[in-house]
């Protein structure tokens, strides 16, 4: 598929040679390179002449073809004459394979040459009529075979590149080429010039025409009246990237008179493309009208001066009612520029054909585009194109907040750290889908996606999205060794294994008294948004602490911000605080009585008491005298939550009196904890190894209370 490339580079800058001059266009004028390749093409040139007027002429590098001539009307698609000072013309060459033209001048005026674009095409250069007199009426000429029946290469609809060389006939001769079929007429005495008719006044010169082909690879041509000896030759033709319209762009009427846009959009799509036009002018006898055609982002004037017979591909001018070719670029969007000099006759404008820039891909279904993403958002996008896009071309990069640039993809390879798909989606082009990547931080990122097609064409996007955060509300210590911390949303609690769960202990930090030191046993969610924290121990009262936490997502995703977050907080007194009396009446538990004197009559201890088919309840010291054994009858450490309560006693082995001491010192301690209690004293002595009588004289609000009964050990 051929596509038209859009340049606009500066190739010459300096006095025009006075015999054929090799210019490569593949270098800029200064330095660099254009974006031409080492293949042949037709370049369409604009010049730029500084003096006055001079006939200058082109040709493919290491060409024998002469199509110089230094004096005399001569015109074509590779000739030109900028008639003021300064003057400019389009011209249409065919280069060299390696990209190269020749071209000289009548004058040495300075000169300025720009290559505005180019389409790569076949290279036929084959005779397809022989030296012999030119029709006098609009004949057939077929462009798919030579004269020696050998197939050119062309089979159908095209634009294509045609030499004529004059050998034979008296004076200056005009010859023209039309699209087969066409009926206006494209050659008249008033010779309307444009890339579809020539001139010729000296024989052994060649002039290149330029015409579109017909689905047969048919042409017409004709030449003046008189006898005209000519052979032609088809130098080069697109035909895959041609696109045949024969489409009215402009109804018959009046011309602008100033350079006005015109939109093709509708037909090449907006988008540069190479346009092949028809322009025919209505008949007022006497009344000359020159028409000048550009791109709607060139600000050159390429409406031609005032000489007779302008040459270039992008003017024309009439005075008969005929038809000419011309061939303009449209701007970025599809979209030329026209201006005649004169009011006075109605043009009606074709578009016959195009052939348009490589259309690049595009891309679309960008994601995410919120501002509350996940900080595992999965980043993607959908690329598509006419022909297909190159996955090795595929890119993407990723802004943060900080204004880092990294690298997810490169040449469609996922960069470390990276992971994902991508993965043919049956629009010729592809899914691309980020799933696997660090957190990302919150705040405002950009995403940076890059394609190419097979052709080079490429496409860019950007879009943006922002990372939402979770906070801390508040904390607190709400155990002996235990802090709440809550969130403004729910913290992740799934897997004690992950980083970026709230159950995973290496997330958390406390910063206190340097011994003890106490670290994170567990963590669960409690509900309300709140998390608890449990250490190995209790926290000394009246202690500042702060715990620090960092790396955790809420459920949705949101990581923790700041990370890490800190909540300080001074440590309560553990001590017991008395409660008033009607507190103590008050507190009640179902009835289990744990003692004799508490056990209805004949009642097992430690079993459920009905009362009237309910259970019973039981209260005040009775309640107290329950907690208490129960109390006594923990080991110590039983309750995570409660890592001092209940009592350490050892081994069934034999008892010490320092072991009595201590026993009876941690029981009194023990009581002290238990609320109601305002004060105790117990007396301990051994039954048998491990086995312990005890004896309590308790104080509660009420007054005194003795208890007694026995404890073991482990």
């Amino acid at each position: 598929m051929a596509y038209w490339v859009h340049d606009g580079n500066q190739v010459y800058g300096a006095a025009a040679p006075l015999v054929w001059n090799t210019l490569d266009l593949k270098v800029k004028f200064g330095g660099g390179s254009t974006s031409h390749p080492t293949a042949k093409t037709l370049a369409l040139l604009r010049i730029e002449n500084t003096a006055g007027a001079a006939y200058m002429a082109f040709r493919a590098g290491g060409s024998a073809v002469d199509s110089y001539l230094a004096a005399g009307n001569a015109k074509g698609a590779a000739l030109c004459r900028p008639d003021n000072s300064p003057d400019l013309c389009m011209v249409l060459v065919p280069t060299s394979a390696t990209g190269t033209i020749e071209w000289q001048s009548q004058v040495a005026n300075n000169t300025e040459i720009y290559l505005i674009g180019f389409v790569e095409v076949v290279d036929s250069l084959q005779e397809i009529y022989a030296l012999a007199g030119l029709p006098a009426v609009w004949t057939d000429l077929d462009a798919t075979t030579d004269t020696g029946a050998a197939s050119t290469g062309l089979t159908g609809e095209a634009l294509a590149f045609l030499w004529y060389l004059k050998n034979g006939g008296a004076g200056s001769n005009w010859f023209a080429v039309r699209p087969n079929g066409r009926t206006d007429q494209y050659l008249g005495s008033g010779a309307p010039a444009g890339c579809s008719q020539a001139l010729s006044n000296a024989n052994l010169k060649s002039n290149g025409l330029v015409v579109k082909t017909d689905a047969a690879g048919l042409l017409e041509h004709v030449g003046q009246a008189v006898v005209i000896n000519a052979a032609v030759d088809l130098d080069c033709f697109v035909q895959s990237g041609w696109v045949d319209t024969d489409v009215e762009v402009f109804a018959a009427g009046a011309p602008p008179l100033a350079w006005t846009n015109l939109s093709l959009a509708a037909h090449v799509g907006a988008v540069r493309a190479l346009c092949l036009l028809q322009v025919h002018l209505q008949n007022v006898p006497g009344v000359a009208q020159r028409a000048g055609f550009r791109a709607s982002d060139e600000t050159k004037n390429l409406l031609p001066g005032s000489n007779a017979y302008p040459m270039g591909v992008s003017f024309c001018v009439q005075d008969q009612d005929d038809a000419t070719l011309v061939l303009v670029e449209t701007g970025p969007t599809g979209i030329i520029q026209w201006q005649a000099n004169a009011a006075g006759r109605n043009v009606d404008l074709r578009l016959l054909g195009y052939i348009a820039a490589n259309p690049p891909p595009t891309i679309y279904d960008e994601t995410p585009t919120g501002s509350d993403e996940s900080a595992e958002v999965v980043v993607g996008f959908d690329c598509a194109d006419d022909t297909s896009v190159d996955p090795l071309t595929i890119d993407l990069d990723l802004t943060d907040p900080s204004l880092v640039v990294h690298n997810a993809i490169i040449d469609g390879i996922f960069q470390p750290g990276y992971n994902g798909s991508i993965i043919p989606n049956g629009s010729n082009g592809y899914e691309v889908r980020l799933s696997g990547h660090p957190q990302f931080d919150v705040g405002a990122w950009q995403a940076d996606a890059y394609v190419e097609d097979g052709a080079g064409a490429g496409a860019s996007l950007n879009w943006s999205f922002t990372v939402g955060s979770m906070a801390i509300v508040t904390g607190y210590q709400s155990r002996l060794n235990a802090v709440d911390i809550e969130f403004d949303e729910i913290p992740r609690e799934l897997d004690p294994s992950d980083p970026t769960d709230a159950r995973y202990l290496a997330n958390y930090t406390l910063t206190g008294p340097v011994t003890p030191v106490r670290l994170v046993q567990d963590v669960e969610y409690v509900g309300n948004n709140i998390l608890r924290i449990y250490y190995d121990g209790n926290l000394i009262a009246g202690t500042l602490y702060e715990v620090g936490l960092s790396g955790i997502l809420s459920t949705t995703g949101h990581p923790l911000s700041p990370s890490p977050s800190t909540v300080s907080f001074v440590a309560f007194d553990e001590k017991a605080v008395p409660i008033p009396l009607l507190g103590q009446t008050l507190r009640y538990d179902i009835r289990n009585p744990q003692t004799p004197k508490d056990a209805p009559q004949n009642a097992p201890l430690g079993t459920f008491v009905v009362n009237s088919g309910n259970l019973d309840i039981e209260t005040a010291r009775a309640y107290l005298r329950k907690r208490i054994w129960r109390r006594l009858g923990t080991a110590r450490g039983a309750f995570f939550h409660l890592p001092n309560y209940g009592l350490k006693v050892d081994e069934k082995t034999l008892a010490t009196p320092t072991k009595l001491r201590r026993l009876k010192t941690d029981i009194e301690e023990q009581i002290k904890d238990e609320r109601d209690v305002v004060g105790v004293s117990a007396s301990v002595s051994t039954l048998a190894d491990g086995v312990y009588y005890v004896k309590l004289v308790v104080s509660d609000k009420f007054g005194v209370f003795e208890s007694e009964g026995t404890i073991e050990g482990e």
